[in-house]
């Protein structure tokens, strides 16, 4: 009954009705267990491919997240139109609940890929395809790069920024440090890749603009996650030690960081001090508030 319905709503969309089947009751779904919400997968008949994925949040009260990425989606939309960034969406409401609808895109994630053991073996593909994600995380940084109007406004809205990120602000207020579309949660299963073409889904954690960098330190410390098991033991939450031992140990990760924090830094025109006061800010929210680390001195 839910899929019909999500059917329907979306027949009721002149944009949409190619998507789905004409009889309702003939399409077909498969469900995916999200963090804190469902993903349905919309066939069009039952055993097709899907065409349309469908989020929806399990609790009533968790619809701010929908409403979040539909927002994001729109200035993303304005801001950034590159390839590799949804460009059609449409929300709906299902049992009284906000639900997000978005085309299919039929990549294989990149987190599927890298933990393949034969990928493993595959030393340079490895390191092509990380380094593809990097590429385009660049790209949008650099096509959304803007200056701050009011620094200490956006310092108390960011969730990131504490009052020990004080020469961040400062170097935002004088200029000298821009701000860039910040995914909030770019990590190799938000990113899927089919053939040459990357997308990169999931934008409910966005923050445009936001801070630069931050999204390449994440990716760096997932990426390592994934090949070490990093944070495995204590619920999946890394600890001090394991960030400096990702950076620092595992040779794929620090390569990556070694070969494109210059470039962003370049790019972006972000001085070696904001590049290290960034990374501080991100050690502090991602592993706790006592994460005083440098990057310099870990690479």
């Amino acid at each position: 009954m839910l899929v019909e319905n999500i059917v329907e709503e979306l027949q009721a969309k002149p944009e949409w009705r190619d998507r789905v089947p004409g009889d309702p009751k003939a399409a077909g779904a498969l469900l995916e267990r999200g963090n804190g919400k469902d993903i349905l997968h919309v066939l069009p008949d039952r055993t097709g491919a899907p065409t349309v994925v469908v989020k929806y949040e399990r609790s009533m009260d968790g619809s701010f997240r929908i409403d979040r990425e539909a927002r994001n989606l729109q200035r993303l939309k304005d801001q950034a139109p590159i390839e590799g960034t949804p460009r059609e969406w449409t929300q709906l409401t299902i049992r009284g609940r906000n639900a997000l609808a978005l085309p299919y895109y039929p990549g294989q994630s990149l987190l599927s890929y890298l933990s393949s053991p034969r990928s493993r073996f595959q030393t340079r593909r490895y390191a092509a395809a990380l380094d593809r994600a990097a590429a385009w995380l660049l790209t949008l940084q650099t096509q959304t790069r803007t200056r701050v109007k009011d620094a200490a406004s956006f310092a108390q809205q960011h969730r990131m920024l504490t009052e020990e990120d004080a020469r961040l602000v400062q170097a935002m207020d004088t200029g000298t440090l821009e701000l860039a579309a910040q995914h909030g949660d770019f990590n190799p299963a938000n990113i899927l890749i089919q053939g040459s073409k990357l997308q990169v889904i999931d934008w409910e954690w966005a923050d445009l603009p936001g801070l630069p960098l931050v999204d390449l330190f994440n990716f760096t410390l997932r990426v390592a996650m994934l090949r070490s098991r990093i944070g495995k033991r204590r619920g999946g939450l890394p600890q001090k030690e394991d960030l400096i031992r990702a950076f620092r140990t595992d040779p794929v990760p620090r390569a990556l960081c070694q070969r494109w924090v210059p470039r962003f830094s370049k790019e972006l025109g972000i001085a070696p001090e904001a590049c290290d006061d960034l990374f501080r800010c991100f050690a502090r929210h991602t592993v706790g508030g006592d994460a005083n680390v440098s990057l310099r001195e870990i690479l």
